[in-house]
């Protein structure tokens, strides 16, 4: 599956897509009609470092995690992660954040995937 951004293609390996083509990709987003990108987090790139690289090298692209997974770091860590973003770039930062799915969070990430809806709940919490 491919699509058109700008005047190039990225595949669905979209974390791949931004590391080879990253520059190119934040250059070209002033010509895009939509200028919002969301991210997921599953494997690959850390999400926030990526939002700081397309933020700090665009003007006017807004920068979402979709999602930012609350089984990868606590919810002290999440917040100053999604602050120094907002802080970076005010107006231009969206923090997504979910419980994923039980394959990414056992299998790949080793955590008990229990009770997913009240763990998020606690998390938001935090």
């Amino acid at each position: 599956m491919r699509w058109k951004l700008a005047s190039w293609e990225c595949s669905v390996r979209w974390t791949r897509c931004l590391r080879l083509r990253a520059p190119r990709f934040a250059a070209g987003s002033k010509k895009w009609v939509t200028r919002v990108v969301w991210t997921p987090e599953a494997w690959g790139r850390e999400p926030f470092a990526q939002g700081g690289y397309l933020l700090a090298n665009t003007a006017s692209l807004i920068y979402a995690t979709g999602i930012a997974n609350v089984w990868v770091r606590d919810p002290m860590t999440m917040a100053m992660a999604a602050k120094t973003l907002a802080e970076q770039a005010p107006r231009r930062f969206i923090l997504g954040i979910g419980a994923s799915h039980r394959s990414l969070v056992e299998d790949l990430r080793g955590h008990k995937y229990v009770k997913p809806f009240s763990y998020l709940s606690e998390y938001i919490r935090g």
